[in-house]
């Protein structure tokens, strides 16, 4: 991402110039030489500025948390049982149910451009029922080319 400059008015120096409003003017004339410590932070900033933008995983409380950007401004994207970020829920739960004591997954879609804020809850075990019963028979299906069915019943 490309560097961006310091406002005049940042919210890491609003304590200073809260307390002292001339002091936002007056640094100006200064060299801001930084340190290790903002360089850090700029730099977590841009990684979690990243990391929202395309794949978002939090889990806290139980809960496996799946956030999704979607830029797109023709179609709605809903995350009510969206087998998209159902896979993707999958595939955090393949990373972190070892690690973490999940029982359920949230999944968000963020959709900007639409207004849209889209969330969907379902328990790891409903998950993970679908994913035998539903996605790998029918990813079976899929991958061996099998057109023995009809589409849409």
């Amino acid at each position: 991402m490309p560097p961006k400059g310091h406002a005049i008015l940042s919210a890491s120096s609003s304590d200073r110039w809260l307390h002292c409003p001339p002091s936002a003017r007056l640094c100006e004339t200064y060299e801001d030489k930084g340190s290790n410590y903002a360089a850090e932070g700029t730099d977590a900033h841009e990684l979690c500025e990243y990391k929202l933008k395309t794949d978002c995983i939090i889990i806290a409380d139980g809960t496996l948390r799946i956030c999704d950007y979607k830029h797109g401004l023709g179609v709605l994207v809903d995350a009510t049982d969206n087998p998209q970020m159902k896979c993707y829920a999958l595939g955090a739960l393949e990373l972190f149910d070892d690690i973490y004591d999940i029982d359920n997954v949230s999944m968000t879609i963020y959709q900007p451009r639409r207004q849209n804020i889209s969330t969907f809850e379902i328990s790891k075990d409903e998950l993970y029922k679908w994913a035998d019963e539903v996605l790998k028979p029918t990813a079976d299906l899929a991958f061996a080319g099998d057109g023995n069915f009809l589409c849409g019943e």
